[in-house]
């Protein structure tokens, strides 16, 4: 059953977290949120939070976080459809009937496609040829040379920014919620490409590291924000 967002987030608004966590959980108002034990872990002293207001929480000592959703599905360990059934029931909100479109979440990949025949290579660069005198193996083809948006920038890396290719970066397209998995995930780690240029330190570690900027685009690295829901 493919539920789509804005029916899960009409669900979200009806739903008082507060209540829904308070079935299992003595709360106690505390100024603007509401706080307790917490029942994912063993504790003497409240570091357990509801947020009404931003229909969320949070625990300051095992880390356990999320919305009402997420608490129900933690607390009585079930899935995701069987919590949105009940929540559904509960708050009115009609969730959409299984069809046959459905299948198309199980993502199975495609086939391959046939290979392109192949093509003269051309001739080699004076890097190659250095590298064949002195008897060293070349560097693998790509049909992609990755490295292509950093070649019109031969000045040494240390000297350079290597984050500055990634400055404009596109905007990012949501993903169908029935389309392919594999889209699903490049789409993901695009993303987290993205972020590498925001993060001082993330661009620091890596130089202290000694990656260069080739390194970098070949194998993709990015970084991921310390906020819990950046990819939702």
């Amino acid at each position: 059953m493919a539920i789509p967002q804005h029916t899960i987030d009409q669900i979200l608004d009806r739903t008082d977290i507060v209540d829904v966590i308070g079935q299992f959980v003595k709360l106690k108002k505390t100024g603007r949120t509401y706080s307790g034990c917490c029942p994912f872990h063993q504790e003497k002293s409240p570091s357990f939070h509801v947020y009404r207001d931003k229909q969320y929480f949070h625990c300051f000592g095992c880390q356990a976080n999320g919305n009402a959703i997420r608490f129900l599905m933690d607390i009585g360990s079930r899935n995701f459809i069987e919590v949105m059934k009940d929540l559904s029931s509960q708050t009115g909100i009609e969730l959409p009937k299984d069809n046959h479109d459905s299948n198309k979440l199980k993502y199975k990949r495609e086939a391959p496609k046939p290979k392109a025949p192949a093509q003269i290579q051309p001739p080699a660069q004076p890097a190659q040829q250095a590298a064949d005198a002195a008897g060293l193996s070349p560097a693998p083809a790509f049909e992609h040379d990755p490295f292509a948006e950093f070649q019109a920038q031969d000045d040494a890396f240390y000297g350079h920014d290597p984050f500055a290719a990634f400055s404009q970066p596109p905007a990012f397209e949501e993903t169908a919620q029935d389309g392919n998995l594999y889209d699903l995930l490049e789409s993901i780690a695009q993303f987290y490409e993205r972020q590498l240029p925001h993060s001082q330190n993330a661009q620091k570690y890596f130089r202290q590291r000694g990656l260069s900027r080739e390194t970098i685009a070949y194998w993709r690295l990015g970084y991921a924000p310390e906020d819990w829901q950046h990819l939702e």
